[in-house]
């Protein structure tokens, strides 16, 4: 009796586990959902600067989901820490 239910309790470790990775995962998704795709952004608004290189990327903003971001801002948040690195991205010299 003993040898039978041992591999019974581990079955059921197992599945209580799973459904418990499940929640969590579930929950992550839900609680943090993805940020917007900065790589999208960045082309958005390098379309808005080249019309006008005079601008500062303080001056360039993009609205997505109801949401205002600068060039300044989607910069920073691809790794790029220099005003000129930035619009040079974009093809402003």
């Amino acid at each position: 009796m003993k040898g039978i239910s041992l591999p019974v309790n581990v079955v059921v470790a197992l599945i209580v586990a799973g459904i418990c990775l499940l929640v969590i995962t579930i929950l992550l998704v839900i609680v943090n959902p993805p940020g917007p795709d900065w790589e999208a952004l960045y082309r958005i608004a390098c379309s808005d600067l080249v019309i006008n290189c005079d601008k500062t990327w303080d001056e360039v903003k993009i609205e997505y989901q109801d949401k205002i971001y600068t060039l300044h801002e989607i910069c920073l948040n691809r790794g790029v820490n220099d005003e000129a690195t930035c619009k040079q991205g974009c093809g402003c010299y």
